[in-house]
């Protein structure tokens, strides 16, 4: 068995047009009932712009944040990180390479009961004087705390300077 030929740069840009100003693609031939012009890509299961094209002789399906790099650069990155959040959004401007760990940084937090926001824990009364309100960031795998806070704003700003910190650019304060 031989190995898989990744797609080129040069093969990429003779099938596919990409529009980096709005993330849109666009065929750059006519091949079956997909005519020239047409809008290349559906959203998967995930969320994400994919569509297939057949290079070395084989069908492979590839998502359009990853195909954008390839095209701009002639390099594609494992991972790609969306800026803003939003999967659909495939503007050059929008996309960066990441590590898998730096990707996971940029993400909005899972729904947590009673609301608080990201990084911040509620911790059951204690004896006076108490703080209820903890502040946690995770680096590298391991939890660091931050302190115990009265507010829950007191600890949310504590997370958020934490998180500038230590995650940088790949830091979300939502």
């Amino acid at each position: 068995m031989t190995k898989r030929q990744a797609i080129t740069q040069d093969y990429l840009r003779s099938i596919l047009e990409y529009d980096p100003e709005t993330g849109l693609w666009r065929w750059r031939e006519q091949k079956g009932r997909r005519a020239k012009g047409w809008f290349a890509g559906a959203i998967n299961g995930n969320g994400y712009n994919s569509f297939g094209i057949r290079f070395d002789g084989r069908n492979a399906v590839y998502v359009s944040h990853r195909l954008a790099f390839l095209y701009m650069t002639g390099e594609m990155p494992l991972t790609v990180d969306h800026r803003n959040q939003i999967k659909t959004d495939n503007r050059w401007v929008n996309l960066r390479a990441a590590t898998k760990t730096q990707q996971m940084r940029n993400r909005h937090q899972w729904k947590k009961k009673g609301g608080l926001p990201k990084g911040v824990f509620y911790h059951p009364p204690k004896p006076r004087p108490y703080r209820p309100y903890r502040a946690c960031i995770r680096v590298d795998g391991t939890l660091i705390h931050l302190g115990k806070f009265f507010t829950v704003e007191e600890a949310s700003e504590a997370y958020k300077l934490a998180a500038i910190k230590y995650h940088g650019e790949f830091a979300c304060l939502d």
